[in-house]
């Protein structure tokens, strides 16, 4: 297999689990639109890689950075950190190649975790950078849970 071949078949796997989280967030956050944002050669044009908008077309404050393959989750979310604009939510999602999509694993600061939860009276004047992991599943219904809490 030439290394182009290689290249070509690694960005059709990222773009499809690009997809499929896009459809799973769907789900979790009814009345939401998500999808891929515009990428060349591996670099973002800007934003994260896929982008949620609601009903109005306004934009998510969530920066999501996806990977499918071995790169450590960590290095995804220091990305997504230094990326998202000041008052979103970085959160990074890693699929391991041959295992279930359910099984992804999501890293998020504990500060967003909490605000996310609906624990914002918590992180008041305290930085909680300090990193937690949870599957995509528990990070899909922290979201849906703060999407209800959000719209009523």
């Amino acid at each position: 297999m030439t290394r182009s071949t290689t290249g070509r078949r690694s960005r059709q796997k990222g773009q499809e689990y690009e997809r499929r989280i896009a459809s799973m967030l769907e789900d979790a956050l009814p009345g939401t639109t998500w999808k891929r944002r515009t990428q060349t050669r591996g670099a973002r044009v800007d934003g994260s890689d896929i982008e949620g908008l609601d009903g109005d077309g306004k934009p998510l404050p969530l920066f999501l950075e996806l990977h499918c393959g071995k790169l450590p989750i960590d290095s995804k979310l220091d990305q997504a950190i230094m990326d998202a604009p000041p008052g979103w939510h970085p959160i990074a999602i890693v699929h391991r190649p041959g295992t279930q999509y359910r099984n992804d694993r999501a890293r998020l600061t504990v500060g967003d975790f909490l605000e996310l939860a609906g624990l914002s009276d918590c992180t008041e004047d305290l930085n909680y950078t300090m990193r937690v992991g949870v599957s995509l599943d528990s990070l899909l219904t922290l979201l849906g849970g703060w999407w209800r809490r959000r719209t009523g």
